[in-house]
């Protein structure tokens, strides 16, 4: 990783030079994999310290987090959505100066060049599942409608925004049998939050016809990994940036989400970790994934059953 301005990637020691601190803000617990990601960088730059800031990515959340920015209190942000993204770039620095130093071209490494008001302001590194316009979604949505009105399976959508409850929390308190989603794994192993005693499948997503491709179009951008402009210690902060936009974005499955890495660097020169398939072969360190099958089984749950290579 980077130390002062050697190009990105260019050597692979630890770093005893760099210093400082680094206040990183995203919405995943410590044990969502930010304690994984923040142990694996510090096996780099053993004198930088990060501290972790859970902020929930709810509108209470976000206020406060534009609070922070405006005081100074972040230094990296995980910000999502593209929207939510462009209404902070007064608050955060262009990239482009730091992404050409190191001969980084955002398209190539991230899969998009996301451009907000004329400058790179995030990278795109962090994605969740999305469906496609397949006229087959039509028929599942239909059956959707009629699994949660007539057949009373499902909790139906009318019921959730009349009393303001979540699919994850009706499911782990035993109100329904099974629910469509791209990040129950966060909630699965979160027994302190999601209580429950029972073990929880996971299955690619339901086609119309056996052989019919899934309806899912994999993953789509979500989060950004944004510096603040009133950052302190430039040189680690955007070490720790590119840290969790490449080698420690294999974290964000844990979240139950996906990373937008191309691969065109990576660490030791290996394939970078949005090639999916190493991913799914060396899965972070999760319980009782001993096995490839097991971690096919998992990954296909978590992600929607598609292999991006």
């Amino acid at each position: 990783m980077l130390t002062g301005i050697v190009p990105a990637f260019a050597e692979t020691a630890v770093s005893t030079e760099m210093t400082g601190k680094v206040r990183f803000v995203t919405a995943y617990k410590g044990s969502q994999g930010m304690d994984g990601l923040i142990a694996d960088f510090n096996k780099l730059y053993p004198n930088v310290e990060v501290k972790l800031l859970q902020i929930s990515n709810t509108n209470e959340g976000n206020i406060q987090i534009d609070t922070m920015l405006m005081a100074g209190e972040i230094d990296v942000l995980s910000s999502y959505t593209l929207p939510r993204t462009l209404s902070r770039v007064d608050s955060l620095v262009d990239l482009r100066d730091l992404l050409a130093r190191d001969g980084l071209d955002m398209a190539k490494e991230w899969g998009a060049e996301v451009e907000m008001n004329g400058g790179l302001y995030g990278i795109p590194f962090d994605g969740l599942t999305t469906f496609t316009t397949d006229p087959n979604w039509r028929i599942a949505i239909e059956r959707k409608i009629q699994a949660e009105n007539e057949e009373k399976i499902w909790k139906s959508l009318v019921e959730y925004t009349g009393d303001g409850s979540k699919t994850q929390d009706v499911f782990f308190q035993g109100g329904i049998a099974s629910f469509v989603t791209c990040n129950v794994w966060r909630f699965a192993v979160d027994q302190a939050n999601y209580p429950h005693d029972f073990k929880v499948g996971f299955a690619p997503y339901p086609t119309i016809s056996a052989g019919d491709p899934t309806c899912l179009a994999g993953p789509s951008l979500f989060a950004y990994a944004c510096i603040a402009k009133n950052c302190k210690n430039l040189d680690a902060v955007w070490a720790f940036t590119k840290f969790i936009a490449t080698e420690g974005d294999k974290y964000l499955l844990k979240a139950g989400h996906s990373a937008a890495d191309q691969g065109a660097h990576g660490v030791s020169g290996r394939a970078g970790t949005g090639h999916l398939l190493e991913r799914l072969l060396h899965p972070p360190d999760l319980p009782d994934q001993q096995t490839t099958e097991h971690s096919e089984q998992w990954y296909q749950g978590v992600i929607g059953g598609r292999i991006l290579g």
